[in-house]
């Protein structure tokens, strides 16, 4: 990818990185020892207007890197995040040092939305932190209001890991973007092989006009040692330090850890994606302060954590990439003290994530296939109350009526959505009525009243009100367990529909359009990644080296002490 500049006006490189202005922002952030190097080798260029994509090692000021622009340069910088953590701890954080931020995410209230939506478009806030499937939700005109000088895409390397099919939201950045003011664009990642970065250039339409910067991947304070499958989990954490973080790749199997290590007389605790916020939300920061030796957590817990004492990462199963693993162990010896990184060798859960590619990335023919059998369904499904061309079925009804595995069926189904071919109505964007009851009438706290007075202001003569779930919780303010609530007091009467999707199809065509090469090349990869994967486990040679050449990096190699069991066995035979 050749180096140009962007056609909006570039900016003066009017700051110099050693000049008063960036050293008042660095005394205002905290920054004592001023701007890092890795820091200055990509503001140089983004003050220049160029459009990036940054690798850059862990523990390396990412986000300095895109709050210096938004507090020395005029406009908004937007900051695409996939953690909804990360973004409030940030946001929390630049408040108490007196920079305007807000953000955007599902979890926001409908006052904090107002709130951050009314200071982006009058101008006070400088930094916006939104999530992709915020971003991709938001009206065209959001911001025609505000000028924005910069998107700043963090976690960038989620675009090809997740974006396929766990957030297919990051996948289509480039359209979100496109529907808004041109601005510089800043991707940031600290892992990338050289084809995931030429995907994040053409995801976000940068392709041709970007710079690309990368710094080693190298973490040379961190041995490597990959342990027996039936290696117990007590004596890999004995044979780590503490404190130690323990990954599985099942809630069930992270919590049994937890459990298992609890009662060897360690202070061990669990999370993941299924605890309550407010739990995760404590364990994460008793660990942080000391009183957790050992948490045990699914990927939830990660990117964005910022506990630079962390001395080991313990995998219990090796994870199907090692884009995933060197995120995961990268979160070891931040610090840049020894510290270590064990995993089981574990080569069955790879073989069953190899059978099961050809579920989640089907063949092109497999997915015409469905196609036309999809059709067929849809004949049947004009004939409900949705409508011609909407079909309301689950994806374990559809494999039901067409003989299809039920994963093979979600495949399909985001493969053709990614392709325009059909919508997934969501359950947000469903239709169900409320309707006011006698009960309302006696309810005096300040939330019930309010909400009942606007429920009022918009229902029928009736007393009822029709709406999505994204319109009551938008423009009522009435989420839907607090909608329950009011129902058992008798004030309301909730209509819930059926919640199944509803599919509907944007043409009628006996063939989908769709890009073969695409869905071939992702599936190649997938493979790829997992059989990388597995090399890692066997590999006779440093698995350092063998890291440093999946990302295409030589300039590390072996280190004197600190390496791995590889090459401390290596040595040990030749003493």
């Amino acid at each position: 990818m050749a180096v140009a500049e962007v056609t909006s006006p570039p900016f003066s490189p009017s700051f110099p990185l050693d000049g008063p202005e960036i050293r008042t922002v660095c005394d205002r952030m905290g920054w004592t020892q001023g701007l890092r190097s890795v820091q200055k080798r990509v503001l140089g260029p983004l003050f220049e207007g160029k459009n990036l994509i940054a690798v850059l090692p862990t523990s390396a000021g990412k986000s300095g890197i895109f709050q210096v622009p938004a507090l020395v340069r005029p406009g908004l910088v937007v900051v695409v995040s996939p953690l909804v953590a990360l973004m409030a701890d940030q946001v929390h954080k630049l408040k108490q040092l007196g920079i305007p931020a807000v953000l955007l995410n599902s979890h926001c209230s409908l006052s904090e939305k107002k709130q951050a939506m009314d200071a982006v478009k009058s101008g006070t806030a400088r930094i916006l932190y939104v999530s992709p499937e915020r971003m991709l939700g938001m009206d065209a005109g959001f911001f025609d209001s505000t000028p924005i000088q910069l998107y700043a895409i963090d976690e960038a390397h989620c675009i090809s890991e997740w974006g396929h099919d766990f957030r297919p939201a990051y996948f289509r950045l480039g359209r979100s973007l496109s529907r808004f003011p041109k601005a510089q664009i800043l991707a940031l990642t600290a892992t990338a092989t050289l084809d995931v970065i030429e995907e994040i250039g053409q995801v976000l339409g940068i392709g041709r006009e970007v710079q690309t910067i990368r710094f080693s991947p190298d973490r040379p304070n961190i041995a490597y040692g990959i342990a027996g499958r039936k290696t117990s989990l007590v004596r890999m954490v004995e044979t780590a330090a503490l404190p130690c973080l323990v990954y599985g790749s099942t809630r069930k199997g992270v919590e049994e850890a937890s459990v298992f290590l609890s009662r060897s007389g360690y202070r061990a605790a669990h999370y993941h994606a299924g605890m309550a916020k407010n739990e995760r939300t404590d364990v994460q920061k008793r660990f942080m302060e000391g009183e957790f030796q050992v948490i045990t957590a699914t990927c939830a817990f990660g990117m964005g954590i910022d506990h630079a004492g962390i001395r080991s990462v313990v995998h219990l199963e090796m994870p199907t990439s090692l884009e995933a693993y060197a995120q995961e162990t990268g979160r070891a010896g931040r610090d840049g003290a020894p510290s270590r990184a064990i995993c089981r060798a574990t080569v069955e859960t790879l073989d069953i994530a190899k059978s099961l590619v050809p579920l989640t990335w089907p063949t092109p023919t497999r997915v015409q296939s469905f196609w036309h059998s999809l059709g067929n369904l849809f004949e049947w499904g004009e004939r409900s109350w949705y409508g011609e061309g909407k079909l309301q079925l689950s994806n374990e009804a559809i494999a039901h009526e067409i003989g299809m595995h039920p994963l093979e069926v979600s495949s399909c189904l985001r493969i053709l959505q990614d392709a325009d071919q059909v919508k997934r109505i969501s359950s947000r964007d469903q239709p169900f009525e409320i309707s006011l009851l006698s009960g309302a009438r006696v309810l005096r706290g300040k939330k019930q009243r309010e909400i009942l007075d606007t429920l009022e202001a918009h229902a029928d003569i009736h007393g009822n009100v029709v709406g999505t779930e994204a319109f009551f919780v938008e423009e009522i303010g009435l989420e839907k367990s607090y909608a329950e609530e009011l129902s058992k007091r008798g004030a309301l009467r909730v209509q819930w529909v059926d919640q199944c999707q509803v599919l509907e199809r944007c043409h009628s065509s006996p063939a989908a359009n769709l890009d073969a090469e695409r869905i071939l090349a992702i599936r190649q990869r997938a493979l790829h990644r997992i059989e990388k994967a597995r090399g890692f486990l066997s590999t006779p040679l440093c698995r350092r080296e063998y890291l440093l050449q999946y990302f295409g990096d030589s300039s590390g190699g072996r280190a004197d002490g600190i390496c791995c069991d590889r090459c401390h066995k290596n040595k040990r035979k030749e003493t």
